[in-house]
């Protein structure tokens, strides 16, 4: 009953209309009739021409119309099969539309999902939260985000990322909330494997500590008895013991020494991995001229050429990068010594907007083949077996540059020195 007071109003308004088209005509025809030949013609010419712009118009509207249907048939595709999913909801928060990845993701059909609550399809635990959710956007007019899990009727539950935002919508007389569905599951699934990881190595970091300590006290000390023992042995009784006799005792004694130093070193490479950065700016000019003359202090070179360029500085942990520097420049220092004429540089250079420092030296070198273990624990090349050392030095100085967040590496040659470059930003 509510339409026929419309078709009355329409037919009334056509008969109006075609009335008042009639009299139109009836006054044309009388307007031409009294004109004369070449009036005729002229209205018959202009009438012509109106006629064929007439006709271009409707062949461009025409074209419009096409080209908005095709636009509307593309704008369909994307929205029904974009990454996301995208869901319109009323006021009330029901599903007024759906775009296809939404009801992939959801798992539901269109006809499902229309005049439904979207948190209906959340997991039990999460309905409430994403109630919340949208009722806090719909009120507030702000867009939010929220993670949701969703369940599916068939397979696992997914977790979905909400960004939801309120508009208005004229043709339906109010407001509505767009929200955008993106699949974050995988995401979710690798943070918790992260986070597991993470727990897994402090754990291990905690009992590797626990080891250290351990190895701290509980080594060291039958070691100091052992050194202890050994000089007793030595002063005491060094003339009831025959050459051999001495030479075990001195062996002992340089054995545990040499243990003693590697646990330290150990100590020391566990400690580089704990310990918090405290980065300030550091004069390494500055602190490698101190080094230098520490080293000069300790063992006298008659003939040692050492070049430091001036003014180079980094933000680093003073600590930590001393440690460093020291190893690199003692390395350098204690395998020139059999040159006659060492030398040793440090300086630096700039590329691709990063600064080089190197360490260069012209003593024993190694074969570029031994490279690839240079820095690992241990790992002692043939040429260096002839000189005190442990063989972590070079692993601590990786430490070291690692959580400066640079990297090192080097170059040399056999009998022609070496070249430690290292840069200390990533």
């Amino acid at each position: 009953m509510t339409n026929q007071p419309n078709n009355h109003n329409n037919n009334h308004d056509t008969s109006n209309l075609r009335r008042r088209a009639e009299e139109c005509l009836r006054t044309t025809r009388d307007q031409v009739a009294a004109m004369s030949t070449d009036d005729v013609q002229e209205l018959v010419h202009e009438l012509q021409v109106h006629q064929i712009e007439l006709e271009m118009r409707n062949d461009e509207m025409m074209r419009i119309q096409e080209e908005i249907v095709r636009t509307r048939d593309r704008y369909v595709v994307l929205y029904d099969h974009a990454p996301v999913g995208y869901i319109t909801l009323n006021e009330n928060l029901e599903i007024r539309e759906a775009n296809r990845t939404a009801t992939k993701l959801l798992g539901h059909a269109r006809h499902t999902l229309k005049g439904a609550h979207l948190s209906r399809f959340a997991v039990p635990q999460d309905q409430d939260t994403c109630y919340r959710h949208l009722r806090a956007v719909a009120s507030t007019h702000e867009s939010g985000t929220a993670e949701i899990r969703f369940r599916k009727i068939d397979g696992d539950p997914i977790v979905a990322r909400l960004w939801t935002a309120r508009t208005f919508a004229p043709d339906v007389g109010g407001g509505e909330l767009l929200v955008t569905m993106a699949d974050i599951t995988e995401q979710k699934n690798l943070e918790e494997a992260l986070d597991k990881r993470a727990r897994d190595l402090e754990t291990a970091n905690k009992e590797l500590e626990a080891f250290g300590h351990s190895v701290s006290h509980d080594l060291r000390n039958p070691l100091n008895n052992i050194l202890a023992v050994a000089d007793m042995l030595m002063h005491f009784y060094a003339d009831r013991l025959d050459d051999d006799g001495r030479r075990c005792v001195r062996e002992v004694e340089r054995n545990s020494k040499r243990m003693s130093s590697t646990i330290t070193d150990l100590l020391r490479l566990s400690h580089v991995t704990r310990k918090e950065l405290s980065l300030e700016p550091v004069d390494l000019s500055a602190m490698a001229a101190s080094i230098i003359e520490e080293l000069r202090n300790t063992e006298a070179r008659d003939i040692m050429n050492v070049r430091i360029q001036d003014a180079m500085t980094a933000s680093a942990d003073k600590g930590l990068i001393y440690n460093a520097l020291y190893n690199l420049l003692h390395n350098a220092w204690k395998y020139t010594r059999a040159n006659s004429a060492p030398i040793i540089e440090f300086a630096n250079f700039e590329r691709d907007h990063h600064i080089i420092f190197y360490i260069r030296d012209n003593g024993e070198g190694f074969d570029m083949e031994d490279a690839k273990t240079l820095f690992q624990p241990f790992k002692r090349l043939g040429t260096a077996t002839r000189y005190k050392g442990t063989g972590i030095g070079l692993s601590l100085v990786q430490r070291i540059i690692n959580r400066h967040g640079g990297t090192i590496w080097a170059t040399g040659e056999k009998g022609k020195g070496a070249t430690f470059y290292f840069t200390l930003t990533p």
